[in-house]
């Protein structure tokens, strides 16, 4: 399988910039990546996944919505 890298860079004009590749459809993106982003810092994005990890977790197709 071939490897494939997204690069986030500052254009001049101050705008983030995101070149990224794509591996069988699929974006990966590291917390880091992420946060930049969405100009906010790791730990938020971090916890972000943890609670929605927790809950797709604990959401089965019984449980009431």
């Amino acid at each position: 399988m071939e490897e494939s890298k997204i690069v986030i860079y500052n254009a001049e004009d101050g705008q983030t910039q995101i070149d990224v590749c794509l591996e069988n459809e699929t974006l990966w993106l590291t917390e880091e990546q992420i946060a930049g982003l969405f100009g906010t810092k790791r730990p938020a994005i971090t916890k972000l996944l943890k609670i929605s990890t927790q809950l797709s977790q604990s959401w089965t197709p019984s449980s009431p919505r």
